[in-house]
């Protein structure tokens, strides 16, 4: 191997350990701080890693509700998730299989809902739940979340579906299946990689919202993680310790979610749907 060819993968290795540690240093540096002492988090030029591991940050997270904000956040973030994926593969499916008069319509409108920032959203969606009954209850703010999940979701999914060729659901339906038995048990196995893409996308969102969560919910036993918080934050003081520890708490789901389903992801984006 020539100089250049050396020094050319040599620069290469560098600037993606660069990049590493530019995207690592915080996250290790929320954890570490989750496990130091407050009279290690508050000393100036403390070290980086905690001499004395402790785990009372933890305690007092726990102690102020954090399972419980845990167990919300799962709940909303779960039932988002199944339910914008349910509407979002029978309308991407629609969209991208049938042609039916004001089909780009929708298409653009889709998109441009997705330039209207969520603040102005805000407003409207809560006096519409507070007409509803709804405020300060889960399905509030799963109703919120929806209506700029199931766009995305459509989108996502519309271009698996046009990546799966007509002529296998044809080959299907000569084989005596149903349109539905074919759209099932043919096209949806095969856009699996683009539900767990979509999926993920959509629960990592909602996971981490915060302006909606402390909008719609009031009574801090109903509170997600990132509104919970919060909680942690005082008009006098912060315990960062506390605050640490619950968004390590936080980033746990979503870390495990993309370490076990990164080849079901990688896959969704190697392959061209039913082609390969």
């Amino acid at each position: 191997m020539s100089a250049a060819a050396i020094l050319k993968k040599g620069s290469q290795y560098l600037a993606i350990l660069l990049l590493l540690a530019f995207f690592v240093t915080p996250l290790a540096w929320m954890v570490s701080t989750s496990f130091k002492s407050a009279a290690e988090i508050y000393t100036a030029n403390g070290p980086f890693f905690p001499t004395h591991w402790t785990l009372k940050n933890y305690d007092v997270a726990f102690a102020t509700g954090l399972g419980r904000m845990f167990v919300n956040s799962t709940i909303v973030a779960v039932s988002t998730t199944v339910v914008s994926l349910l509407f979002a593969v029978l309308s991407s499916y629609a969209v991208s299989r049938v042609i039916f008069r004001g089909r780009r319509m929708i298409l653009v409108a889709m998109i441009l809902s997705q330039l209207i920032p969520l603040s102005v959203l805000i407003v409207p969606i809560y006096q519409i739940m507070a007409q509803l009954n709804l405020l300060d209850q889960f399905p509030s703010l799963v109703i919120a979340y929806l209506t700029f999940s199931i766009p995305v979701a459509v989108w996502f999914l519309r271009s698996f579906f046009l990546s799966v060729s007509p002529e296998i659901e044809e080959a299907a339906r000569v084989d005596g299946c149903s349109l539905f038995q074919a759209f099932i048990r043919v096209v949806i196995p095969l856009i699996v990689p683009g539900l767990a893409a979509t999926g993920i996308y959509v629960f990592v969102t909602v996971w981490q919202e915060l302006m909606f969560a402390i909008t719609f919910l009031t009574t801090p036993a109903k509170y997600t993680l990132p509104a919970g918080v919060i909680l942690f934050i005082g008009q006098h003081g912060t315990n960062y310790g506390a605050v640490m520890a619950a968004a390590t708490v936080m980033s746990i789901p979503p870390s495990l979610l993309f370490l076990f389903m990164q080849k079901r992801l990688i896959s969704g984006f190697a392959s061209a749907g039913g082609i390969k």
